[in-house]
């Protein structure tokens, strides 16, 4: 079962290279779901994962798209002659190791009613407190 297809990846520039790093980032998948303690077996479809989750994975495709097409093409420097896929490594990378800092079972497991951040992506969820 595929996680995550190219068009999952909202960048015009990655998208239509992402799909040759696909089976990547579905290893990538199993082992972050293994590593918080779900079976790589029972990990559900992009969309019905927490939002977390699937933030998580599409910047991963992002990054291992950038990875893999930086410095092979003189043509994407950008106004500064940087390697416009080294930038956006950058970026994505930075991301990514936010949203990894906060990933739980539940993210990846795509049960939403243990953890409030799971929440669905249309719907507001706050932890309150009271002084």
């Amino acid at each position: 079962m595929s996680h995550v297809v190219s068009a999952d990846l909202k960048d015009a520039l990655l998208q239509p290279l992402a799909f040759t790093y696909l089976p990547d980032v579905e290893q990538w998948i199993i082992e972050e779901a293994s590593n918080a303690g779900v079976d790589g077996v029972t990990i559900p479809i992009l969309a019905t994962l927490g939002p977390r989750a699937k933030r998580a994975v599409v910047l991963r495709l992002a990054v291992a798209t950038c990875l893999g097409e930086m410095g092979q093409n003189q043509h994407m420097l950008n106004g500064n002659g940087q390697d416009a896929f080294s930038v956006k490594l950058k970026a994505y990378q930075n991301e990514l190791d936010k949203v990894l800092m906060k990933l739980t079972a539940s993210d990846w497991s795509g049960d939403t009613t243990t953890s409030p951040a799971n929440a669905t992506p249309n719907q507001l969820c706050a932890e309150m407190f009271r002084g």
